[in-house]
């Protein structure tokens, strides 16, 4: 039996805009699909990141997550990012910046800021383990992370549009 209205069936709630412009340019693969290809179960089976319940966990978070440091690191990295204008005024930071490198990386600093002009913004990010496909949980602070795991982080936040490097 088939409908008339088969566009208002309810989609899955991973089939999110983001998910679509993936399947459009051929960088998203449906399981069954990646069974034939002979893609490794653990990449087909797992739970699909960021999915947009995780979003919602994000936006309703009930404490901010920032570290004691945060402000302090984002002003070091506008400074780094216009060091030529930076250095016009004193900043009790820039001597942390004069003592951690070397004239030469301060040369190269002032000759790319005087050249073009960079915007930088530190992104936090709060690891979250997933219990049983469905609870997130956040991670125990100073705990081991895999390196392939920072590394499929660095992937997803480059894939925001707007960020176009991860350090």
């Amino acid at each position: 039996m088939a409908s008339s209205h088969a566009d208002a069936i309810k989609t899955h709630h991973n089939d999110s805009e983001m998910v679509r412009q993936l399947r459009i340019y051929g960088r998203a693969v449906e399981p069954l699909k990646g069974r034939k290809l002979g893609l490794p179960t653990e990449l087909l089976e797992r739970h699909p990141f960021p999915g947009l319940g995780l979003s919602i966990r994000i936006i309703y978070a009930k404490e901010l997550f920032m570290e004691a440091d945060f402000v302090e690191m984002q002003v070091l990295i506008r400074l780094l990012v216009d060091y030529v204008n930076m250095t016009a005024t004193e900043h009790a930071l820039l001597n942390q910046i004069e003592i951690t490198t070397s004239e030469e990386e301060r040369l190269v600093l002032e000759e790319l800021s005087s050249r073009n002009q960079y915007v930088a913004t530190l992104l936090p990010i709060r690891i979250v383990g997933v219990k049983d496909f469905m609870t997130g949980l956040p991670t125990i602070p100073d705990t081991y992370l895999p390196q392939e795991v920072v590394d499929k982080m660095f992937e997803a936040v480059l894939t925001v549009p707007g960020i176009f490097r991860v350090l």
